[in-house]
């Protein structure tokens, strides 16, 4: 019994260094989404497939009509990823409208595929986020105009990530792929670092 006591001190002391060491671990993964950089997400997003990759901060969306901001879908939003792929363009120039439809729903369905992969490897990561239908789904339908609105204008998070412009058409063109781009979108939850610019390359441009 007393050689038993004269143990206790040892494994109580082993059992500090444990327990200082899961709450160590816990932390590190709590906050694990702030030591992700932008940096690396335009990676992850570049490696599955995307062609534009750009971040805006939730700021950048303070004008955004009520009920449509990025916080009203998800409210633990910070950041928002813009994702966007190049569509093949000749379809365009078919005198039958049938092909250019196909391509445009296999664009989608793409888009939707490279934002889910994009999604679950940030989850992994521990960066917590919602993706965005590529579809522009909406909820609201304006009955007097006969027309509805997406729960967030994909364009708009396009232009806000610096994609490219609005063209008369309200379509976002961008300088390479002009107007031929699927878009889809991931909202953040964390705040995210920033590499220095000495550090970064020329596909991680897009802020």
């Amino acid at each position: 019994m007393d050689s038993f006591k004269n143990l206790w001190p040892v494994f109580f002391y082993k059992d500090i260094r444990k327990r200082k060491l899961l709450l160590y671990l816990q932390k590190i993964y709590k906050h694990c989404s702030y030591m992700i950089t932008k940096e690396k997400i335009k990676e992850v997003a570049l490696q599955h497939g995307a062609d534009l990759v750009g971040i805006s901060s939730l700021e950048r969306f303070e004008n955004a009509p009520v009920g449509f901001n990025p916080k009203d879908i998800y409210s633990k939003t910070q950041s928002v990823i813009a994702l966007a792929i190049r569509v093949p363009s000749e379809t365009l120039y078919a005198e039958n409208p049938v092909p250019f439809t196909h391509m445009n729903n296999l664009a989608v369905q793409k888009m939707d595929l490279i934002t889910y992969n994009i999604s679950s490897s940030l989850d992994r990561l521990g960066l917590k986020n919602v993706l965005i239908p590529t579809d522009d789904p909406y909820l609201y339908w304006n009955k007097e105009k006969q027309e509805g609105r997406a729960i967030l204008s994909l364009r708009h998070v396009g232009l806000l990530a610096g994609f490219g412009k609005l063209g008369r058409n309200n379509l976002l063109i961008n300088k390479d792929y002009g107007s031929m781009i699927q878009i889809g979108a991931i909202l953040l939850r964390g705040a995210l670092r920033t590499l220095p610019k000495a550090h970064r390359t020329k596909k991680h441009l897009i802020d």
